[in-house]
């Protein structure tokens, strides 16, 4: 199981009670922490190991608008609060990354010719503000 596998069954756990242990749960998020750059982003070929088609490097140490907005909002969904620093210094990166176009830039992590991955990673990001603003909206009622 690579990193991004593991995330997507906290986030699964989620909805499901007792589809991943406490202990686990623990474990995976500590580890998607653990993979933050120090610009506050996360890289999607940190979290998901892949050989490249076009046999080139990959750059898991650029963040990217997929990992950062797919790890903070898994994040988020599995309890980790919003003004959690880390959090918070990716969302910083999120805004701060946002295309003149409204979108997120991820390398696709197969091939340089179509970067599909951007429109997951776009959607990511929303959700990943979304689920922080939300969260600190609740905070100040």
């Amino acid at each position: 199981q690579n990193l991004h596998h593991k995330a997507m069954i906290l986030w699964v756990s989620t909805y499901l009670p007792g589809f991943m242990a406490a202990d686990e749960q623990k474990a995976v998020k500590k580890e998607l922490l653990a993979k933050q750059l120090e610009d506050g982003g996360w890289s999607a070929p940190g979290i998901y190991p892949w050989a490249r088609g076009d046999k080139k490097e990959q750059e898991p140490m650029v963040s990217d608008g997929y990992g950062t907005g797919f790890t903070i909002f898994v994040l988020r969904r599995a309890g980790v609060a919003a003004d959690d620093p880390a959090l918070v210094k990716g969302i910083a990166w999120l805004k701060s990354n946002q295309r003149e176009s409204g979108r997120w830039f991820a390398r696709s992590l197969y091939r340089d010719n179509k970067h599909y991955l951007s429109h997951a990673g776009t959607a990511f990001a929303v959700m990943a503000i979304q689920a922080c603003e939300a969260a600190e909206a609740s905070a100040n009622r």
